[in-house]
């Protein structure tokens, strides 16, 4: 833990490591920390003041099944955030098959009656070339461009 820009090492007596650990990642250290932020941008934090946070001690074996349960719904925070990265992969992947299958046609049973696309496209650029045509027209027939 850096403690006022120097570096502290805590080593529990009748604590177990790992629940001291979790005590000092919980909302109630986190809370007693903020309350001794004053006046500055930077965070300090002196021993003297973890000497003095107030902390739930329980038996041994208390200890040890909370560090059990703490370390099972990690593992389990684990696997959902694994599950969803993976199903977001692979919802990309059908994202991109459900688009080329679109583009090619595929997605509904297509009506032989309807007109091709590229008889479409084709249309569209004559329609286009006529009304470029008329608008060279209307051009010279009102002295050119503007």
């Amino acid at each position: 833990m850096s403690v006022n820009q120097r570096l502290a090492r805590i080593t529990p007596v009748l604590l177990s490591s790992d629940f001291c650990l979790i005590l000092f990642k919980s909302p109630v250290f986190r809370r007693y920390v903020d309350t001794l932020n004053t006046g500055s941008l930077i965070q300090h934090m002196f021993t003297s003041q973890v000497d003095e946070f107030v902390l739930p001690l329980p038996p041994h074996d208390e200890q040890l099944a909370l560090i059990a349960a703490v370390k099972r719904s990690l593992q389990v925070k684990d696997s959902v955030e694994a599950l969803v990265t993976n199903s977001c992969k692979e919802l990309d992947i059908l994202d991109r098959s459900i688009l080329a299958k679109a583009f090619h046609g595929e997605l509904v049973p297509q009506d032989p009656s309807d007109e091709p696309a590229s008889a479409l496209l084709e249309r569209i650029r004559a329609h286009q070339a006529r009304q470029g045509e008329a608008t060279k027209k209307l051009q010279r027939r009102n002295g050119g461009t503007r």
